[in-house]
């Protein structure tokens, strides 16, 4: 999975020392974030925060973007 769809690992940094998850797939993501002051369930913990960043991990590459003038 992988290989064909980017994989974004988020963890509340309180939790993360309970993860188990495997060295490889932390390698293999296409990011890992750890949220500062939350646990397991930053998405309650901190609402903005979890919601921005995901919002910025699925964005396009191109939203929010300026073209520069040529």
């Amino acid at each position: 999975m992988f290989e064909h769809i980017p994989v974004y690992l988020v963890a509340g940094a309180r939790s993360r020392a309970g993860w188990d998850v495997p060295a490889w797939s932390l390698s293999a993501a296409a990011s890992y974030t750890e949220l500062p002051r939350t646990g397991h369930m930053v998405m309650l913990e901190a609402p903005e925060r979890f919601g921005a960043l995901l919002a910025g991990l699925l964005a396009p590459p191109s939203a929010g973007q300026v073209s520069a003038p040529e």
